[in-house]
């Protein structure tokens, strides 16, 4: 049981960047990125302002934004032909909500198995075991219920 929380642990992780729409690196911008907002306490934002602040070529910061509005993450509230478009972010906890959704499905799976693990008395076996040649018993196949297709 050790080893299966251990290695839930080191899955969250994995699971968690698998799961994300975003590419690894627009993720790690957009965190970034909010986290600048909220130190700076202001909701709207350039793409020339961000690349200075942040010091990110105006070129991937377009790349980035266009992915995020693409996606969901940004709106834009103000175009200008002159100074260009202005973004806010949609949502700030989408992220920790995604991340504690991974969390809750694996610590419940752990604690369902630990449960299973104390109230059964003996082993679970498989339903249909294996000769050495690899095909299954005959006897066994038996018991197996079809399936509608």
């Amino acid at each position: 049981m050790e080893d299966i929380a251990e290695a839930n642990q080191l899955l969250k992780e994995t699971l968690l960047r698998k799961s994300d729409e975003l590419t690894g690196a627009c993720r790690n911008y957009f965190e970034k990125l909010k986290m600048y907002l909220i130190g700076q306490n202001q909701k709207s934002f350039t793409n020339r302002e961000i690349s200075l602040k942040l010091k990110i070529s105006v070129t991937t910061i377009k790349r980035h934004h266009l992915d995020l509005y693409n996606s969901g993450y940004l709106k834009i509230t103000k175009k200008d032909k002159y100074t260009g478009y202005q973004y806010e972010i949609i949502s700030y906890e989408e992220y920790k909500q995604l991340k504690s959704g991974i969390s809750k499905v694996l610590d419940d799976s752990l604690k369902e198995l630990q449960k299973n693990l104390t109230t059964s008395k003996q082993p679970i076996s498989p339903v249909i075991a294996q000769l050495g040649n690899g095909l299954p018993k005959k006897q066994k196949a038996k018991n197996l219920k079809v399936l509608a297709q």
